[in-house]
């Protein structure tokens, strides 16, 4: 069973199937499997735990003082983030609940699963059978999160369709089994996706990182984006402005590429992934890799 949902997953992944088309399959596959309980006493593994953080003393950090972060953590449902300088922090409908935690303001729109003795999110397929039930029912119901474009945010999708628009202060985010459509997003970028796609333009800067295993990433560079990018590929594809490079098992392709004035730096890390980085937000022919081809 657990070879049927992955290559349900790998569909996802390759854009033959959308996340809502892979949930029936999924449940399909899961039929027949017993269920398995979760106590109270086991640590949550998909996001962030609930309840106070504690300080230094063992004391809870009080939920005082200005968001510094939005984290939202979702899963088998639509997702919208929009950057929207008349909210303060952040504002949010659909279903959800909110928390503080310190500085971070956490918005938890979906399930959580299982997870290791270190507390870090861990996807487990034994897990999937007793959550499709309430994955139907989230489908029709749109996450929406509004936040102040000034405010970084984080981003936990497990089987979701995400859209981002805008954004100023960078982003952190873990997709698995996603489609993510992100328009116009600056600053920092942390970007973990498995069995995944992502499309749109970005405007990464400072020390930003796409790590893609099994995943397709197309995303075209913003105006004013000046950055060093370092590719290392497994297996996969790998096109930057510089050219292209294929890589294998034993020796994986490696590239370097300069777009604008180089002040930033992206790293970009892929596994049998097809990676496209293109210029052509920035005023240079499309996709961009014709003026250093060739491959590594």
């Amino acid at each position: 069973m657990a070879n049927e949902m992955e290559e349900v997953l790998r569909r996802v992944a390759a854009g033959e199937l959308s996340p809502q088309e892979a949930l029936p399959l999924l449940d399909a596959a899961g039929a027949g499997r017993p269920q398995q309980g979760t106590s109270p006493a086991e640590p949550p593994a998909w996001g962030t735990p609930p309840g106070p953080q504690t300080g230094g003393h063992g004391e809870p950090e009080p939920p005082t003082g200005p968001v510094r972060v939005i984290r939202v953590n979702a899963s088998y449902r639509p997702i919208q983030v929009v950057a929207d300088p008349s909210v303060a922090e952040a504002f949010v409908t659909g279903e959800h609940t909110v928390r503080r935690e310190g500085g971070t303001l956490v918005v938890e729109g979906g399930l959580r699963f299982g997870g290791d003795e270190e507390g870090g999110p861990r996807f487990s397929f034994s897990q999937l059978p007793q959550t499709l039930a309430w994955a139907r029912s989230l489908q029709s119901d749109r996450l929406v999160v509004r936040v102040n474009p000034a405010l970084p945010f984080e981003l936990d999708a497990v089987g979701s369709s995400v859209r981002i628009s805008g954004g100023e202060a960078g982003a952190k985010m873990r997709l698995l089994a996603t489609a993510l459509k992100v328009d116009g997003l600056r600053g920092p970028l942390d970007v973990d996706a498995s069995s995944s796609s992502v499309k749109g333009t970005i405007g990464p800067s400072g020390s930003s990182r796409i790590a893609a295993e099994s995943s397709s990433v197309k995303v075209s560079l913003l105006a004013g984006t000046g950055v060093r990018i370092h590719v290392r590929n497994r297996m996969g594809k790998v096109v930057v402005p510089s050219g292209i490079t294929k890589g294998d098992m034993v020796e994986p392709g490696v590239r370097d590429a300069v777009v604008g004035d180089g002040s930033g730096e992206l790293t970009v890390e892929s596994v049998m992934s097809s990676v496209a980085i293109g210029t052509d937000g920035i005023g240079g022919a499309a996709w961009g890799w014709a003026s250093a081809g060739g491959a590594a």
